[in-house]
């Protein structure tokens, strides 16, 4: 009676079997080097895709901070020579800044670019400018001529206005 119940009972009747041979088995014994190969395939296919459009996204974000940092600055600024005619006849950093309107016109004054590198200010008591070197920290001077498409491109401003931002598509 016993001996009957062992051949019914399927995982019971395994016992005597060899259990790499049965496929329900063999199943679960791992992956064949096809397989992990197909997915490393894959995963690199996708890190290739993946890789230069987060770089992209990372950089239009820099870019986009630094510009919203540069009109803060300007309002601080404008702020400033309404209430004093002129605005601050500093040349040099943001920084240099800190003096005339913190805690006044701004509590915390932006004075980085979105690549954590110095936003640079030039004040004649009249007019001002305000810069970013952009994505590789080099000064390319003016004339600045509207729109670019370099990350590396500087973002200048005049007054408040920009004369030179990104826009488009970028490239390096």
């Amino acid at each position: 009676m016993t001996f009957l119940l062992l051949i019914d009972n399927p995982k019971l009747a395994m016992l005597g079997k060899n259990f790499a041979s049965d496929p329900v088995v063999r199943r679960h014994q791992g992956f064949t080097l096809v397989e992990l190969l197909i997915v490393v395939a894959i995963l690199g296919i996708l890190a290739a895709i993946a890789i230069p459009r987060i770089y992209q996204m990372l950089e239009r974000a820099r870019q986009k901070r630094t510009m919203a940092d540069m009109r803060t600055l300007a309002l601080a600024i404008n702020s400033y020579a309404t209430d004093h005619v002129l605005v601050p006849q500093v040349s040099g950093t943001a920084t240099d800044l800190r003096l005339y309107l913190e805690p006044t016109y701004l509590k915390v004054l932006p004075v980085h670019d979105g690549w954590r590198r110095d936003l640079r200010y030039e004040g004649s008591g009249l007019d001002y400018t305000v810069v970013s070197y952009g994505g590789d920290g080099v000064a390319q001077g003016g004339p600045y001529l509207g729109p670019t498409t370099h990350y590396d491109a500087d973002i200048a401003m005049v007054n408040g206005i920009f004369v030179q931002w990104p826009e488009g598509i970028q490239v390096r």
